[in-house]
């Protein structure tokens, strides 16, 4: 029987995003909670069922696409939580009607007075029972001996009576993880830790800036160049130049303003000329452009160039074109190249400008499709075109 520490983690999903992420403009999908959890259980043994979400559950609100967006996104993130053997436990947020009273607190309350404003009504999302539904959990947990010591990510002081009893009664340790983010867009709205949970704690640490922002996962945004002469013509243009046509000059010069994902720090293309100008006609001047000829289409070989019917990716996956390549082949480039991204750009943002054969390589290597199912699923079969994928390296 191990001898090691046995520890539990319990996070406050909502308090950590709200005080944490948010200030930070990192997205719950971007940050890697699992290396978090490595980071803060060392050496120690983490327990089954040891690592525990509590968030209040999102819903879509009729004709309000934010609200669609989020549930969205708070899906995916209770996927992949799942996915890394997390233990969730949601409520219902509810809606409430807050108002605010215009006087001499608010700025320019004279000004809003003598146009007749005396309050301002919104509604605001608020968590009911997740304070209480994580206290339960510690209680049994140090009840039923789960663990030596929790740690708690949340700065909550209702969980004090909680905490005061598995320390006090069952001989447990608390581990409180407080931090200190500044508010960029408010200095008054800086978060600071909690001295009432640090004085109830037997450990306390407290993260900085420079502590989160290492668990950041790196996201990929993955563009494919315009349309080319080649492919109007229905031929597969594999590793010639290629020229785009006026509409794939069109559609380069219009990328920009039709994706929401512009916020990242270098485009990586192919040195194919029909990638490079699709890159420098959409974002020269907006980011580093850097040529890679790892991110090169697949190499048809004798088939370069020729009818798109007699480019079959089924038939080369393993089996090269004839005098090229195979699809595997494309994937161990792609593979040496994310690895390079992994090393240079970890926790960032990053964009490509490539081809068909290496963003199915991408789909291979981090969304653990076998290739026949990349093939299968590839998006052109349906032209489901959109102005930018994304992926992430976690």
């Amino acid at each position: 029987m191990s001898n090691k520490e046995r520890i539990q983690v319990y996070i406050d999903g909502g308090n950590f995003y709200h005080l944490v992420l948010k200030k930070l403009n990192i997205d719950s999908l971007d940050f890697s909670f699992d290396k978090f959890i490595e980071f803060l259980v060392g050496e120690r043994s983490l327990e089954l069922l040891g690592k525990r979400y509590y968030v209040g559950t999102l819903r879509e609100i009729e004709g309000d696409t934010y609200s669609k967006k989020a549930m969205s996104e708070q899906t995916r993130l209770f996927a992949k939580l799942e996915k890394g053997h997390w233990h969730k436990k949601t409520s219902k947020l509810r809606t409430r009607i807050e108002k605010v009273v215009i006087d001499q607190r608010t700025l320019n309350y004279k000004e809003l007075q003598r146009k007749g404003v005396k309050e301002v009504q919104f509604t605001r999302m608020r968590e009911k029972g997740i304070d209480v539904k994580l206290a339960v959990d510690l209680m049994i947990g140090a009840m039923d001996d789960r663990y030596d010591t929790a740690i708690i990510i949340s700065s909550d002081t209702d969980l004090s009576p909680a905490i005061d009893l598995v320390r006090n009664r069952f001989n447990k340790k608390i581990e409180y993880i407080g931090f200190s983010i500044e508010d960029k867009y408010n200095k008054n709205n800086n978060t600071k830790p909690s001295q009432n949970l640090i004085r109830r704690s037997d450990i306390s640490r407290v993260l900085v800036k420079e502590d989160i922002t290492r668990f950041m996962n790196t996201k990929i945004i993955y563009f494919v160049h315009g349309t080319t002469i080649d492919n109007e013509k229905g031929k597969s243009t594999g590793w010639v130049p290629g020229e785009l046509s006026q509409t794939g000059i069109k559609q380069a010069k219009e990328l920009k303003n039709k994706t929401s994902n512009k916020n990242f720090e270098v485009m990586f293309c192919s040195d194919l000329k029909r990638a490079v100008d699709s890159a420098n006609l959409g974002f020269k001047g907006d980011c580093k452009i850097i040529e890679d000829k790892r991110l090169r289409e697949c190499n048809y070989g004798d088939l370069n160039q020729a009818d798109a019917g007699l480019v079959d990716y089924s038939k080369h996956i393993l089996e090269p074109f004839p005098n090229g390549e195979s699809l595997q082949d494309v994937e161990k480039r792609i593979k040496d190249f994310i690895e390079m991204i992994k090393r240079d750009y970890q926790g960032k943002s990053i964009a490509i400008m490539a081809h068909k054969a290496p963003q199915l390589a991408l789909e291979v290597l981090l969304k653990n499709k076998t290739w026949e199912q990349a093939i299968r699923q590839d998006w052109r079969k349906k032209k489901a075109w959109q102005p930018g994928w994304i992926y992430i390296i976690e």
